[in-house]
């Protein structure tokens, strides 16, 4: 009977984080050839870009996307096979995932360099429920080409609509 009764309180607590939408949005992208108009562009003279992306994660919905930071300035939301960017100065920049769990995991401190591109995977902790937590981790440029290359540009990445 305990089991029962802690199962049942489990899966309402798991159903309420699911439903947690504050550190989870919308994934709407934009078009393949505007994607890869955005992967193909080069730092400007003595700045650096920051790519963050999420290239698969088969455990969560294709639909959620998480809310990315960098310098506490909100720079769009990345979800399954979806990226932001960003053009910065060159030097120290936090990176930060919205999640509810305060995992050290969901920030990422960068250290860049002018004209070199820079690549973060996101990795989400559990599938089933987005707006627990996700991990961010470096790749290297091949790898973080190749993987951005499965990706899509987010529609709301703020760096890229203020371009437009």
């Amino acid at each position: 009977m305990k089991t029962l009764i802690r199962i049942s309180i489990l899966i309402l607590v798991l159903s309420f984080l699911s439903g947690c939408s504050y550190y989870t949005t919308q994934r709407k992208v934009y078009s393949y050839v505007v994607s890869r108009e955005a992967i193909r562009i080069s730092p400007p003279e003595g700045k650096s870009i920051i790519y963050v992306m999420q290239p698969f994660n088969h455990l969560v919905r294709e639909d959620v996307a998480s809310k990315i930071y960098m310098d506490d300035k909100y720079i769009g939301s990345v979800g399954n096979h979806s990226y932001v960017y960003a053009i910065v100065e060159p030097g120290k920049h936090k990176i930060k995932v919205k999640s509810l769990l305060p995992l050290e995991g969901t920030k990422k401190i960068i250290f860049t360099k002018p004209g070199e591109k820079y690549f973060i995977e996101q990795v989400r902790l559990i599938g089933p429920l987005p707006s627990v937590g996700c991990l961010l981790f470096e790749e290297d440029v091949y790898s973080g080409e190749q993987e951005l290359s499965t990706c899509n540009l987010s529609e709301d990445c703020v760096f890229a609509n203020s371009m437009r």
